[in-house]
């Protein structure tokens, strides 16, 4: 309610086709997104991103925003070719913007990665997964929470590709990483551990399957 008020006062405020209200639109559709609403959620990122774009044009981080979220939502919403479209999109915007060596690109490769992943595209995903690692690690830091999240999902990559071997090694490594950051009790090591675990079965190590669950 307060956001949809926020778009309101703007308008008056502003007029309809002003940045202003661009931002409060993608507020809106923020909110209504993380509360499960993408559908009502997209069609108020899609008018924040036409302002902004005839405003300032393709080349601005409020685009990549709504860009990123429109993927989101797509991805949510299982529209896979649209969400890889505008993830696409994104990667663009991203190098233009920021450079080829940026923290924001390897979020966006990781995205990327992710989805390919997810609609059974691992050879795909490999690449960019491991490009985005590797930009991670060197703009974070070896040890950073989000390159353990890196590992993980370039694990699970590999452990898709039946590469069980490196999938368990990157697992440990996010496992390390993670329980130096976060403690010992955090949720993240009980998701690593299981996946670790699922790496040992494949291998048929039952022993370690079962230390891996524990």
């Amino acid at each position: 309610a307060l956001a949809e008020r926020a778009v309101r006062l703007k308008e008056v405020a502003f007029g309809p086709a002003h940045r202003q209200v661009a931002r409060s639109l993608t507020n809106l559709g923020w909110v209504l997104y993380r509360a499960g609403e993408w559908e009502r959620a997209q069609p108020h990122v899609e008018r924040a991103l036409e302002i902004d774009v005839r405003v300032g044009g393709e080349r601005q981080r409020a685009v990549i925003r709504e860009v990123h979220l429109l993927a989101s939502i797509a991805e949510d919403a299982a529209e896979f070719a649209r969400a890889d479209s505008l993830y696409q999109r994104e990667l663009v915007i991203d190098r233009a913007l920021y450079g080829e060596e940026s923290i924001e690109l390897a979020n966006t490769l990781y995205s990327m990665a992710i989805l390919k992943r997810k609609t059974g595209r691992p050879a795909e995903a490999r690449p960019l997964i491991e490009r985005a690692v590797a930009l991670r690690e060197r703009r974070l830091g070896p040890d950073h929470v989000d390159v353990g999240w890196g590992y993980n999902a370039q694990a699970n990559v590999l452990f898709q590709l039946a590469d069980y071997a490196e999938a368990r090694r990157l697992y440990g490594r996010a496992i390390a990483i993670w329980e130096k950051a976060l403690g010992s009790d955090h949720p993240a090591l009980s998701a690593g551990r299981l996946n670790l675990g699922n790496a040992w079965l494949h291998a048929g190590d039952t022993t370690a399957t079962l230390a891996s669950y524990r």
